[in-house]
């Protein structure tokens, strides 16, 4: 039935799920598809901080993602602004080694991508289309050279203005790389495709 759809987006959302996982880039020498996506990740992501206090189930959650991806999780106590901000550099500093240690590679990993190329091959073969949503009004905005991704000052200059999700960039960069077709949409348009799809 070629009017169905599938939905490519993988959500990796604590560590059994994948969330903090690598894989191994075919094309990266030994390393993993971070590097390609990334390059080397400041030392500050490996650092989760808590400011205010949080309902006791978002809490569990913060520290769940941190013990799941490696970072230090800093808790705001009942202090000064001087006592918070020193803590924090001494953090900062923990996770700074953390990330070091984990040789400059993303916390949340890259086994989002790896299961999102996944699914994009299995599309490939059974013969989908491909289709991709921008923001409101942003259509065909924000695209990026693959080889491009880690360079964090072209990055910068295409967040600026782009209609893609930090995630999106990559994948679309991808898709471009394999010269695999796809036809590009406005999200507004969205629950219309896909009730023509139905």
């Amino acid at each position: 039935q070629s009017s169905l759809c599938s939905l490519a987006c993988v959500f990796l959302t604590d560590k059994q799920s994948g969330l903090g996982d690598h894989v191994e880039d075919p094309e990266g020498c030994g390393s993993c598809f971070c590097q390609a996506l990334y390059g080397n990740v400041d030392p500050a992501t490996y650092l989760s901080t808590v400011e205010e206090d949080l309902p006791e189930q978002e809490l569990l959650f913060k520290k769940s993602d941190a013990e799941a991806m490696g970072q230090v999780l800093l808790i705001r106590q009942a202090e000064n602004d001087a006592s918070w901000t020193a803590r924090k550099k001494e953090a900062l500093l923990k996770a700074a080694a953390k990330c070091k240690e984990n040789r400059y590679r993303a916390p949340w990993g890259c086994r989002w991508f790896a299961d999102w190329k996944e699914n994009v091959d299995k599309a490939g073969q059974q013969g989908q289309k491909f289709h991709v949503f921008y923001f409101e009004g942003k259509v065909g905005c924000g695209k990026m050279a693959w080889e491009d991704l880690k360079d964090e000052t072209k990055l910068q200059e295409v967040r600026d203005s782009t209609g893609l999700g930090k995630s999106q960039t990559a994948e679309v960069a991808w898709l471009d790389r394999l010269r695999i077709p796809y036809e590009e949409h406005d999200v507004g348009d969205f629950y219309r495709f896909i009730q023509q799809h139905q």
